[in-house]
């Protein structure tokens, strides 16, 4: 199996409207991924899966229930049948403004995370961030996830605050990370060796042996 990154296309919102739901339950409102590519501010990227091309004739499944509540609490106009087997599995998305970049999200289906997948796109990230020529990446991380807190200091970022009652679910607070001088000039050598040393570490993972350079 191959995986790869690129840029979102239209016919990816039904699958990222879906990955949406199962990762964050609680959002609201939800992500209106067709508002996003619209917005001259965003940058996502999906990971594919380069291998369900392959499949033959993939039947869709809907459940009417779910279909219908979303239809009530969420823009019908974005829901659509997805197919049995996923092509996308996962996303990663930034904002870039004035030279900073805010990691928005980092979401995987829940078939495919603790593979490396949510790292590689993190690495992804980091690196259209560098191509837009920002100086800095933040974003939040609930104060409970802890792995995602560890993933983040390995990868430089440091702990600038906390937001006190970010999240709309719980009131959780949110801690505020922040990774500076991504604009250095030897900060590609040091993404760079992440990336080869996340290669390293997953090379014998079944469907990990090519990813997205």
């Amino acid at each position: 199996m191959v995986y790869f990154i690129r840029p979102i296309k239209d016919e990816d919102i039904p699958e990222l409207n879906q990955i949406d739901r199962e990762a964050f339950p609680t959002m609201w409102p939800a992500t209106n991924f067709k508002r996003e590519m619209e917005n001259i501010m965003a940058h996502y990227m999906v990971l594919v899966d380069g291998d369900s091309s392959n499949q033959a004739g993939p039947k869709t499944n809907i459940n009417i229930w779910k279909w219908l509540w979303n239809c009530i609490y969420h823009d019908s106009t974005i829901l659509q049948p997805v197919a049995d087997h996923p092509k996308v599995i996962g996303y990663g998305a930034i904002w870039v403004m004035a030279g900073s970049a805010h990691l928005v999200s980092v979401a995987v289906r829940e078939a495919y995370r603790r593979k490396g997948f949510g790292e590689l796109l993190l690495i992804s990230s980091l690196k259209e961030a560098i191509k837009h020529k920002c100086f800095e990446m933040t974003l939040e991380v609930r104060v409970s996830n802890i792995v995602a807190q560890n993933l983040y200091l390995k990868y430089g970022f440091a702990i600038k605050g906390i937001r006190k009652k970010y999240y709309l679910d719980n009131h959780e607070d949110a801690l505020i990370m922040t990774l500076d001088s991504i604009d250095s000039p030897d900060f590609p050598a040091k993404l760079k060796g992440y990336k080869n040393s996340h290669t390293r570490k997953w090379k014998t993972t079944p469907g990990m042996a090519e990813l997205a350079s």
